[in-house]
């Protein structure tokens, strides 16, 4: 299983609002409160903010999300540059690995202003491999964008949801994401 949490699961203002309010019920279901207790309820894992996992000897890394977001320049995993420290040497720079994190690396796929970037810490990390092909979502930008695929110091490719996806954009006529909180 290669999954990772996003704003959504772990900001204390959609618990709240998903809970509408009710500080008992959200103690009793909100991710945001204790995300390792519910990591370990619904994958049987050990939770850790960054993971490694091997699957058919390719190495996923997950980054999950941290705090609170504004949407842009989010400092998501704090982790992050001391994990791909640790492990670095130790990926097969032979073949590909793969990244997933919820909002884009700054300055990859969709552009350097694109809403639902980091902080650039991912970018920063994953130049040094150019065998990492990194996954993320945040900005729910359409997967019908040319941008949606990045190749620099390393591959970025945007994630989209179907949910999420609209049909024009003001800028560019291109199809672009929104969100439905109704």
């Amino acid at each position: 299983r290669i999954f990772v949490y996003g704003n959504h699961d772990v900001s204390r203002i959609f618990a709240r609002r998903a809970c509408k309010g009710d500080r008992n019920e959200m103690k009793k279901r909100a991710i945001a409160l204790d995300r390792a207790k519910w990591w370990k309820r619904f994958f049987r894992e050990e939770f850790s903010n960054v993971y490694r996992k091997t699957v058919k000897g390719y190495d996923f890394i997950g980054a999950h999300w941290e705090g609170e977001t504004n949407g842009r320049g989010v400092a998501f995993c704090k982790e992050l540059e001391a994990f791909y420290e640790k492990v670095g040497s130790t990926l097969d720079r032979s073949k590909p690995f793969f990244h997933v994190q919820h909002p884009h690396p700054k300055g990859t796929c969709h552009g350097d202003e694109v809403w639902g970037q980091d902080d650039g810490t991912s970018t920063r990390v994953l130049s040094r491999f150019p065998n990492a092909v990194a996954f993320s979502g945040h900005s729910h930008n359409s997967l019908l964008d040319d941008r949606a695929i990045w190749q620099g110091a390393f591959t970025s490719v945007a994630t989209a949801t179907a949910s999420h996806v609209g049909i024009s954009s003001l800028k560019s006529g291109v199809a672009v994401g929104y969100e439905n909180y109704g």
